[in-house]
């Protein structure tokens, strides 16, 4: 599972060691969050493939769990995540 996530760090409050644990910490988070979805996923049938569409048409976690609660909607977002990104399975 990949992340991409940022922070500005104004004023060089945070030293060279804190950012280096930030990033350690978010990067952790990232990954079991991510793996838990697709694991979540693959239960109802959505493919880690499905999951990394939905991610790339902006959805977060809650919202993509959310759809896996409502089938039509789910399907409704993954059709119109392959129409935009132009990938079909």
């Amino acid at each position: 599972m990949c992340a991409l996530y940022g922070f500005i760090n104004y004023g060089k409050i945070l030293s060279k060691k804190e950012l280096k644990k930030l990033v350690r910490n978010l990067s952790i988070a990232s990954e079991l969050r991510g793996t838990d979805l697709c694991e979540y996923g693959n239960m109802f049938g959505v493919s880690n493939e499905e999951i990394m569409m939905l991610y790339e048409m902006g959805y977060e976690d809650e919202d993509i769990e959310l759809m896996m609660m409502d089938h039509d909607m789910l399907r409704d977002c993954l059709n119109e995540a392959k129409e935009c990104i132009g990938v079909y399975m």
